[in-house]
């Protein structure tokens, strides 16, 4: 299941943000919320490292690798992976 983002542009900003759906938002902020476990419940930490480019995504953001259920789960994978101290 691929879930669309659109396109949206800021009044403040002129740029534009993606906006997701009601269902890919649910996953982010889940996502989020074990990325906060895995920075031992530090929300700021976590929204950082889900904003910065990681060469195992192909130099995507978790954020940006998330937009489809297969990058989800993969981002998901990585999360537990760091939790685990599995090193790959």
């Amino acid at each position: 299941m691929t879930i669309e983002k659109n396109q949206t542009t800021t009044k403040d900003a002129k740029q534009k943000v993606p906006k997701y759906s009601f269902v890919q938002n649910k996953e982010v902020r889940a996502l989020l919320q074990q990325a906060s476990d895995m920075m031992q419940q530090d929300s700021d930490r976590a929204k950082i490292w889900f904003e910065t480019k990681m060469d195992v995504f192909g130099g995507e953001t978790p954020m940006q690798h998330a937009r489809t259920e297969k990058g989800a789960r993969e981002v998901e994978d990585l999360i537990g992976r760091i939790r685990n101290g599995v090193f790959s």
